[in-house]
């Protein structure tokens, strides 16, 4: 009989799948976090580069020099002024994501676009990768604990079947004494001693046959 094999099997693969779903459901919501917060983190560089570009043009500074002085790594090369007619002051010629006005004593005198969505930068790829190496070790030492259980509960459940299993056959090729452990679940031992009773009900008979011939 193949009642252990079955039934760990079973119960590994409900294992995989109650540790791999939720593990991955939680990457896929820490990685849609993460991109969140770039994409926040870039409105609040692209207001902070709109004040700024409002106090130049109140100095006199050309704009199209703030844009050209921009870090690469932070708002460089995603970022353009237009102005108020929308012509094109410095920066991409490209589709606006998200807009800031640049303003003077309450009047705007250029907008400021990130035109470029921003990539994870190495510490946010470093911080991902470490929530991702901590997923997966909780993920796989759920598994193993599952898979512990697993087992514990087929041999729990497979033993008794598999004893009940070989008495029924000595029942039928005749060995009517037979006896068994009593644990295991209680439908399996009800079972054991009916066959017991059914066993000892075929010795009588047996007996009885003998004796009458």
């Amino acid at each position: 009989m193949r009642l252990f094999p079955g039934i760990f099997s079973t119960l590994a693969a409900q294992a995989l799948l109650v540790s791999v779903v939720p593990g991955g459901a939680l990457i896929l919501f820490l990685h849609q976090t993460s991109a969140f917060q770039v994409k926040a983190r870039d409105r609040d560089r692209l207001e902070g580069f709109a004040l700024a570009a409002g106090q130049a043009a109140r100095a006199g500074r050309p704009l199209d020099q703030l844009v050209n002085e921009l870090d690469p790594s932070r708002l460089g090369g995603r970022v353009s002024l237009v102005a108020p007619n929308g012509t094109l002051i410095a920066g991409p010629s490209l589709a606006p994501i998200v807009e800031r006005p640049v303003q003077v004593d309450g009047h705007t005198v250029a907008t400021a676009r990130l035109v470029r969505v921003s990539e994870f930068n190495d510490a946010d790829r470093r911080y991902l990768a470490s929530q991702y190496i901590g997923i997966g070790v909780i993920v796989l030492a759920l598994f193993a604990a599952l898979l512990v259980a697993a087992y514990i509960f087929a041999r729990r459940w497979s033993g008794p079947q598999l004893e009940l299993y070989h008495l029924s056959r000595r029942v039928v090729h005749g060995d009517h004494e037979v006896d068994f452990e009593d644990s295991g679940p209680p439908e399996t031992l009800a079972t054991m001693r009916n066959l017991r009773r059914i066993a000892s009900q075929f010795s009588r008979l047996e007996t009885a046959r003998r004796t009458w011939l």
